[in-house]
């Protein structure tokens, strides 16, 4: 533990009066909910009332790291942005990392709550000394790089060394319904919205000087993080991807025939490994970039353009293949320059690029399907893989100019103002658009946590792993049963995971296979409990989505930071706390099992071509896997609401069990 006891230190910050105080919580409030996403969860389920507003002044915005932030554990540079999403007008999770959440720990902070909205552009100075408001007139208009780099010029550190910064961009200034916030460039709190709310409330950012920790920790909790630290390190799946990030994906997504191929209309798309193909992303690929605080597995890698259009363009974070799937695949361009460019004009003008990417891609197909006049985008059609139509609409997006001002408001408004006929190509969850594999082919696992998704849209909250991996596709052919068998002996062997959940999610004797629903229930809740449990930590979730690092490991780096013992089960009934009260805020704003859906498209459109040609998804398997999903949590299965049993037995406390009506659920 610290030199004085662990607590979680919140900064109350009113806008409307520019005044600021401060609340300090006990460890009980950490063996509780964490922090980070747990903590403001509850905060903003308790005080922001049922049906309220977005952009409401009394919505409020969390920006809060968990009690492991910016210390010496491993991977411990996240910090989690909460409020009620301006897209969906559910719960807005969004999370971030670099270096940014550590320095406000650094700087004296475990969190910044936000409340009303300013007369003018504000933003806020944090230092260890105390937090000011500093006016943000000159910043206003300005994209999110070039507002940072003029806080820091005035800060007297313009290459912004000492100082970090968290900003929004025109698109949140505009409030674009999925706008985010950025900090050092290429760190995304991205989904839901919270740029557009701070956006309402004119906080343009917050800017973080802080050096070094303020207290040591103990030799315990050095020693828990050591361990934690060598195990990601000699873990070759973790080492793998800090070198090359997802870029394998790009390939067997294309062999499996998942990829989201133009707005999800088809699982393979026309040279796709010859233009956006693993080799081809590595053949950008000149150095690794950057890395996030105290990390163990850097995974920033700079790609460079060394010829044609885009000729001298570079970027770090080049390989993370989800853009390259977004705009590659749901918007078919075939230049990765290109598609790297359209992730920079996301990143400089704060939008969400998993949403984006959504807004021009049903844009495109409306166009294909003559359901968009032509002259939407003037001279410029929206043609698949047009990317001069995609970075022009981007940036009419985030102006909330011309067709972008409607897009601005997400594709499922859009389509209201639209018309009836364009409903079938809104690809959302629960309100917000589709990221991902197509799931009609993809892993079931890996799709059964979008719909179970306490945010919507994707499944980077839980089943975003490596619990159904195969090494090759080969080791499902009838004759390679030996070896599927071995491997998947080996693998599950590996997993820390309690001997019953592994039973229950892979069998006696264990079988890893992708392309089945048995077991997919109990794995789905599992990884959700230990993702909310660790994301709440304030640690990065990658050492976990690759299995390097288990309940085991995290519940002794808690229970050394604290001082207090605490077990692997108790770490992962924390996680269980923090998804089950995520849902009762969606229950309690009209989320029920009718929502728990994808769209029509995947139950009723089968895949045309490609390995998955002829694949669709079948209702009665979903129906039946969700209720096993609902049985194992303790909701009821015809409303997907958290029964009183289950948040008894979670111990959730009782004046947070009612719902809307002030009825026990």
């Amino acid at each position: 533990m610290y030199m004085k006891k662990a607590s979680i230190r919140i900064a109350h910050i009113d806008l409307n009066r520019q005044s600021i105080e401060f609340e300090e919580l006990d460890s009980t409030s950490i063996r509780t909910w964490a922090g980070g996403s747990g903590l403001a969860s509850w905060r903003l389920y308790r005080d922001v009332g049922p049906k309220t507003d977005p952009f409401d002044a009394n919505n409020e915005v969390w920006i809060i790291g968990g009690p492991l932030t910016g210390t010496v554990a491993p991977c411990s540079g996240r910090i989690e942005v909460v409020t009620k999403s301006a897209l969906t007008g559910l719960l807005g999770l969004s999370n971030s990392g670099g270096l940014f959440g550590a320095r406000l720990k650094h700087a004296g902070v475990d969190g910044l709550v936000l409340r009303g909205a300013s007369k003018e552009p504000v933003y806020l100075l944090v230092r260890p000394k105390g937090i000011e408001f500093r006016n943000a007139s000159h910043l206003w208009g300005k994209d999110t790089w070039e507002a940072s780099e003029r806080i820091g010029a005035e800060l007297n550190d313009p290459d912004l060394k000492r100082i970090q910064v968290m900003a929004i961009g025109p698109a949140g200034e505009n409030r674009v319904r999925f706008a985010c916030l950025i900090n050092e460039r290429y760190h995304a709190a991205a989904r839901g919205g919270a740029g557009a709310v701070l956006g309402a409330k004119k906080v343009k950012a917050i800017a973080v000087e802080a050096q070094a920790p303020p207290e040591p920790p103990s030799a315990a909790f050095r020693e828990a993080a050591r361990r934690a630290a060598k195990k990601i390190q000699e873990h070759p799946p973790s080492q793998t991807y800090s070198r090359w990030g997802s870029l394998s994906v790009s390939d067997s997504w294309e062999e499996i025939g998942c990829l989201a191929g133009r707005n999800f209309q088809t699982g393979t798309l026309p040279r796709w490994r010859e233009t956006r193909g693993t080799a081809k992303i590595q053949s950008f690929v000149t150095r690794p970039e950057g890395t996030c605080y105290r990390c163990a597995m850097p995974c920033f890698n700079r790609v460079e353009v060394q010829e044609g259009d885009y000729r001298g363009f570079k970027i770090s974070s080049g390989t993370f293949v989800q853009v390259v799937s977004e705009f590659g695949a749901k918007c078919a361009i075939e230049s990765l320059p290109a598609i790297w460019k359209c992730k920079e004009i996301c990143h400089r003008l704060g939008l969400d690029y998993g949403s984006a990417s959504g807004a021009v891609a049903f844009a495109m197909e409306l166009f294909q399907r003559g359901l968009l006049p032509k002259s939407a985008m003037g001279d410029i059609p929206l043609t698949w893989g047009n990317e001069k139509a995609a970075m022009q609409l981007l940036g009419q997006i985030a102006n909330r100019q011309g067709l972008g001002d409607l897009l601005a408001e997400g594709t499922v408004r859009a389509s209201r103002v639209l018309g009836p006929a364009t409903s079938p190509y809104v690809m959302t969850i629960k309100g917000m658009e589709m990221i991902g594999a197509d799931v009609r082919s993809g892993a079931r696992g890996w799709s059964v946590g979008s719909l179970t998704s306490p945010r919507g849209g994707d499944n980077v909250r839980g089943t975003h792993m490596k619990g159904e991996a195969i090494s090759s596709l080969a080791l499902l052919a009838p004759e390679r049963v030996a070896d599927w068998e071995s491997y998947s002996a080996a693998f599950v062997n590996a997993l820390d995971m309690f001997p019953a959940v592994k039973a229950a999610i892979y069998g006696i004797p264990p079988r890893v296979d992708p392309f089945t629903y048995q077991g997919k229930a109990r794995m789905a809740k599992w990884f959700e409990d230990l993702f909310s449990a660790v994301n709440a930590l304030g640690l990065c979730t990658f050492p976990a989505d690759k299995l390097a690092l288990g309940p085991t490991d995290y519940a002794d780096l808690l229970s050394s930071f604290l001082g207090e013992e605490l077990q692997p089960e108790e770490f992962m009934r924390i996680g269980e706390r923090i998804f089950t009260l995520q849902r009762l805020f969606l229950i309690r704003e009209g989320v029920s099992r009718k929502d728990d859906t994808w769209p029509t498209r995947f139950f009723e459109e089968r895949v045309p071509e490609g390995p998955a040609r002829g694949a669709v998804v079948s209702r009665e398997t979903i129906e039946k896997t969700l209720d096993e999903y609902y049985d194992l949590r303790g909701w009821g299965r015809d409303t997907g609401c958290p029964t009183a049993q289950t948040l008894d037995c979670l111990g959730i406390p009782e004046a947070y069990k009612n719902d809307s009506s002030g009825k026990s659920p």
